[in-house]
Formats: structure tokens, C-alpha cells, sequence
């Protein structure tokens, strides 16, 4: 992989990035601009308003100042990394395949996520980046990044105010499994099953004891609860093989891992805090070493169907049609 990066960034894409640092610098430039104008606002504003006995409307003006000049440079940096993105991951992408689509400032649907059956949570706030689609091998695919929330009223004795809380943050990826799934069946992390946004869904979705799946392996039911409404399907889809690879990658993507097998989709959220494919400001822009770990996060994504497999189609409609 390393040897098909290298090869890649010297063969057009270093001197296409090279184009980007002027862009850079001026977004740079903007922040410390925009810093500069907030402490000489506040060191002209707040001794004014001092003078007049006035020092909130003083703070009030430096904050509405320094509001005005971040969100310019917000702007400004976000434009420059929509273009260094579509960039470095348009060619990381082709590089693996011609059927891969990218859209810098799209996301998975609503109509994915709510599908899922994961996070039926109402939320207030839907937004995400990132979007790609395309195939590896026989196995269909999408994923971008994802943010939602919901905004919670606080209420004491002391103060009135509105939170927003995380429902989901991290790669929400869609599999086509080629069948048509009889059940609903979700793989939650075990500790959190019910301490989390995904325990309403097993609330909602499974209201009996008999709906958790007792599976015969100690060590994939240390990282998962499994709940369906379809015992014999819930175990003809979770083999050996398929639960030794769950456990695998959650090992290798160090976070929670949340799943659902429904109609002929194949659900996965990896929650996470870390910001994906993003170009660091601090760095130059024909850096090498960016690319590399743009590179790796993308791999880590579409590796997904080879970590579980997805292209052996064990999932067949011949077998469900025994399944009694």
C-alpha cells in the first residue's frame, strides 16, 4: 500500500497540492488577523467601556467582533480543505477502483441512517462530510461521516437552559449483503447496550427476554449484545467466522461498533471522536506524510468488507427458503 501511495503523490498529485500552499498560508494569515483584531477590540473596547461604566457592552462588542472575524476564517479554512480533499482522496480512490464517487460536502441520507434501526433516538441536528460510494468487488458500498444530536432542555432550580447532546459521532458505512434479510437483527456494543442511544432501539425493536441471542462464543459476547426478532436467522447470519471477524475489528478500530442487519442492507456505526480525511493547517499542503494518513483512514473504511468478508456471499436466498 505504502510503495501505490508513494507512487501516486509523486506522479502528479504532489505538484497538485503544491498549487494549495499559497491557500494555506492566506487561511494562516486569516487566523492570526482575526486574533489580532479580537485583543485590539478588547484592549480599545473594554478600557472605554470602563471609562463610561458600561465594561458589558464593551466585552459584548470585542465578542461580536471576534465572533465575525473566526467564523470569516472558518469559512476560508473550509474552502481550503473542501479543495485539498477533493484532491487527495478523488485520487486515493481511483487509485483502487473507477467505480468510486466522492462528495466533499455531502453525507449518508437520512433515509440510511434512519433505516438502520440504530439510533431511532429523535434528533435535532443531522451533519456530515465526506461522502463516498462506489464497489469492492461484488460488495456495494457507502459511507461518510456523521454527526447527530439532540437538544435537551436543562431545568433547576438555578438556570434554564438548552444542551445539545450527541446521539452519534463517528463513520456510518452501508453494505449491500445481496438478500433480503427475513428479521431485524442488531449487534450492540455489550457494556453500553443499555446505557446508550442504541439501547432505545433495542427497547423499541425487542420487548422480550427471548429476543437477546444467546450465542455460544465467550469472547465475541464480552464486546456484543445481539437482539433479533428471528432466532434461527440471527444465528444462520453470525457464524463462527463472521463473529471471530467482529471481534477482530473492534480491535483494530479502537472504538464502539454498532450493527444491523435489515432487508438487504448491512448497517455499521463506528462511533468516534476523531475527525476523518481532514488536511492539518499547521502542515504543508504537498506534505507527504498527510496524504498518508488521509490514505490510512480511507483503507480502514473500505476495508470493511474485506475484515467481514462481505463479497463470500454466504447470505443466500436458497437457505432461507429452509429456514422454517
Amino acid at each position: 500500500m505504502e510503495d501505490r501511495i508513494s507512487a501516486l503523490y509523486e506522479q502528479g498529485l504532489r505538484e497538485q497540492l503544491s498549487s494549495l500552499e499559497s491557500t494555506r498560508q492566506h487561511v494562516i494569515k486569516q487566523l492570526w488577523i482575526a486574533l489580532a483584531t479580537g485583543a485590539i477590540t478588547a484592549a480599545i473596547a473594554i478600557p472605554l467601556a470602563l471609562h463610561y461604566d458600561s465594561l458589558p457592552l464593551g466585552i459584548i462588542a470585542t465578542f461580536v467582533i471576534l465572533l465575525f472575524m473566526l467564523v470569516r476564517f472558518s469559512k476560508q479554512k473550509k474552502q481550503y480543505s473542501v479543495s485539498y480533499k477533493e484532491k487527495v482522496i478523488t485520487s486515493l480512490l481511483a487509485n483502487i477502483n473507477d467505480s468510486f464517487q466522492y462528495q466533499p460536502l455531502s453525507a449518508i441520507s437520512e433515509h440510511d441512517y434512519q433505516a438502520s434501526q440504530l439510533f431511532p433516538t429523535h434528533y435535532d441536528s443531522y451533519q456530515g462530510e465526506d461522502f463516498v460510494e462506489g464497489k469492492i468487488g461484488k460488495t456495494t458500498l457507502r459511507f461518510s461521516e456523521l454527526n447527530t444530536q439532540v437538544k435537551k432542555q436543562r431545568i433547576n432550580q438555578k438556570e434554564d437552559r438548552e444542551e445539545w447532546e450527541t446521539i452519534f459521532n463517528g463513520i456510518f458505512f452501508v453494505a449491500d449483503a445481496n438478500k433480503n434479510f427475513i428479521s431485524k437483527t442488531l449487534i450492540v456494543p455489550a457494556k453500553n447496550a443499555f446505557l446508550s442511544a442504541i439501547s432505545d432501539s433495542v427497547t423499541q425493536l425487542f420487548n422480550r427476554k427471548s429476543d437477546r441471542v444467546k450465542l455460544e462464543d465467550p469472547r465475541f459476547e464480552q464486546h456484543f449484545s445481539v437482539y433479533s426478532n428471528d432466532q434461527i436467522e440471527a444465528r444462520y447470519l453470525l457464524t463462527p467466522a463472521l463473529m471471530e471477524r467482529l471481534v477482530d475489528f473492534v480491535a483494530k478500530a479502537k472504538s464502539k461498533v454498532s450493527l444491523s442487519f435489515i432487508d438487504n442492507n448491512i448497517y455499521i456505526a463506528i462511533s468516534n471522536s476523531k475527525n476523518y480525511f481532514e488536511p492539518a493547517l499547521f502542515t504543508q499542503s504537498d506534505s507527504f506524510e498527510s496524504v498518508q494518513d488521509i490514505a490510512h483512514d480511507l483503507q480502514f473504511v473500505i476495508d470493511i468488507v474485506n475484515d467481514l468478508d462481505l463479497n463470500t456471499r454466504i447470505w443466500t436466498k436458497h437457505y432461507l427458503s429452509l429456514i422454517p
